[in-house]
């Protein structure tokens, strides 16, 4: 029975992974705009202070 229940796991998985991936991708780009925006105001601070 253990056998079965951890060949049963990975098919589920990859549904759900693939799922999941789809909302955080959304979610990772706008923290990435954020933080490219932080990047872009922290480097204009750095070259003014240069």
């Amino acid at each position: 029975p253990v056998v079965s229940q951890s060949h049963k796991k990975p098919s589920p998985a990859p549904a759900m992974a693939s799922a999941l991936s789809v909302k955080s991708d959304t979610k990772d780009i706008d923290n990435l705009k954020k933080t490219n925006e932080t990047l872009n105001q922290d480097i204009s601070k750095l070259q003014t202070q240069v």
